[in-house]
């Protein structure tokens, strides 16, 4: 992935079961780093994944449907910025260690295909 370019991606599953399922975007763990990673226009078929361009905000900044965990004094943020985001005017950056939350509600049997496009921001000590 590189941090001048949307990267397209695709995960597929089909879970035996009826529930929920925890979809965590985040970026990969690299020691001693965080990898910052942009994420836009999440969609799901076989599932409803809601806001998935991070336009629709909480009076306190989160997306709607989404949850934003601290990790020490640090969150996922939204970045609204026409110039940056894939689609729109907001996209979702993380790291491994602070990423975005989404229950995602799958019935046993029927495949689910999330898509989306992330973008590497950049790399920095922790």
């Amino acid at each position: 992935m590189r941090n001048d370019q949307w990267t397209p991606f695709t995960f597929r599953f089909k879970p035996d079961k009826s529930g929920k399922v925890l979809l965590y975007y985040r970026s990969n763990s690299a020691r001693g780093k965080k990898v910052w990673v942009l994420y836009d226009g999440l969609e799901a078929k076989g599932a409803w994944l809601g806001n998935g361009g991070f336009e629709e905000l909480s009076d306190s900044g989160v997306p709607t449907y989404w949850s934003l965990p601290k990790a020490k004094d640090e969150q996922a943020q939204v970045v609204k910025d026409k110039s940056v985001a894939k689609d729109g005017e907001a996209c979702l950056k993380v790291w491994h260690n602070c990423p975005g939350i989404q229950s995602l509600k799958v019935t046993g049997g029927t495949e689910v295909t999330l898509t989306g496009y992330a973008r590497l921001l950049e790399v920095t000590d922790q």
